[in-house]
């Protein structure tokens, strides 16, 4: 996940729009939603982006008022912060800052 941000934001400097708050980019013929360059928070960002094997990690979106996609395992039933077992991304919020991504499996 982190490497897929870093390099998103390479090629958005390379094309110029990694000071944009929000715009789109075509990465390898796919579409992708950027926040200051990376990928953002979304279904149409970093979720793009990730090669994660059907059935074995499911997403939803966030239900904090921040923007981002927490991944949990398939066979925990309940919410993936109570049960100590994610993946999350936050997506950037200025020029200035980078993806947040933890990383929680003590309850997996």
């Amino acid at each position: 996940m982190q490497s897929a941000a870093t390099l998103t934001y390479s090629k958005a400097a390379i094309a110029g729009v990694e000071r944009l708050a929000t715009t789109t980019l075509n990465i390898d013929g796919v579409n992708v939603n950027l926040a200051y360059g990376y990928p953002d928070g979304t279904a149409a960002g970093i979720a793009m982006l990730m090669n994660i094997p059907e059935g074995d990690w499911q997403q939803r979106k966030s239900t904090l008022p921040i923007t981002a996609w927490v991944y949990w395992h398939g066979v925990i039933k309940e919410d993936a912060g109570v049960a100590a077992c994610y993946l999350r991304y936050r997506q950037v919020t200025s020029a200035t800052a980078r993806p947040v991504i933890d990383v929680q499996t003590s309850g997996c």
